[in-house]
């Protein structure tokens, strides 16, 4: 696993406690040391994290894994990306058990759906919300998903990608606010975002992107599931 791919594992991380709370401004991350968990099959890497709303670096352990499963049909690549723990040290048990089938609702598991149509957006809308440009700003940990899902597309530098437009499905209705689903522990993420480098790479233009958030209830856990098109 390469520096980059480490370095946005650490950023998803502090994403991960971030999303309900705090407004995520960008990270920039370095790589301090990493070393493989053999008997757990896990990776161990040490993030210094430079972050505005936190004062001078901080240094975080985050216990991660990106080989929990990869399929591959005619239309998408699926990568997932998953969170187990995230401490000052590596040298505390973790809990690498991912109870996926009782805790998790059948709707977030499974395929990963297709790419939203026209008629789905209008016939539902307490089903589907679509983030205003207000709320990109406001939500950065957003752009990290962009990030994630281009570079599980790339396997190159994800920084040059900005986001057209994502519309967040859950399963449950809002509450009071359809905003609310940007909260959700579990969601599917539907975004289109494009990368802006140079046009000679083949990458340039517009992409597509499917992102399953999942959280089976343990602390420190998440899972995104991240389906990206051929090509």
């Amino acid at each position: 696993m390469d520096v980059v791919a480490i370095s946005e594992f650490g950023r998803l991380e502090i994403a991960r406690s971030s999303t309900s709370r705090l407004r995520m401004k960008k990270l920039r991350a370095w790589l301090k040391k990493n070393h493989q968990l053999a008997y757990l099959g896990l990776v161990c890497a040490m993030i210094m994290i430079i972050s505005p709303f936190m004062l001078g670096l901080v240094s975080t352990a985050t216990i991660f894994t990106s080989d929990a499963g990869c399929t591959d049909d005619d239309t998408y690549v699926v990568d997932t990306w998953r969170i187990f723990a995230c401490r000052p040290t590596c040298n505390k048990p973790v809990d690498d058990y991912w109870d996926r089938d009782e805790e998790i609702d059948p709707f977030y598991t499974g395929e990963m759906p297709k790419w939203l149509s026209d008629e789905a957006l209008t016939s539902d809308n307490k089903k589907y919300y679509v983030v205003q440009e207000s709320e990109l700003h406001e939500n950065e940990w957003l752009h990290l998903f962009i990030e994630i899902a281009f570079y599980s597309k790339a396997k190159t530098n994800p920084e040059l990608v900005e986001i057209n437009k994502v519309v967040v499905e859950t399963k449950e209705d809002y509450i009071s606010e359809a905003r609310e689903k940007l909260h959700a522990e579990n969601a599917i993420f539907y975004i289109s975002y494009k990368y802006t480098g140079v046009s000679s790479s083949g990458l340039a233009g517009d992409h597509k992107a499917i992102i399953r958030k999942t959280m089976d209830g343990i602390t420190e856990h998440m899972s995104l599931e991240v389906a990206s098109e051929h090509g």
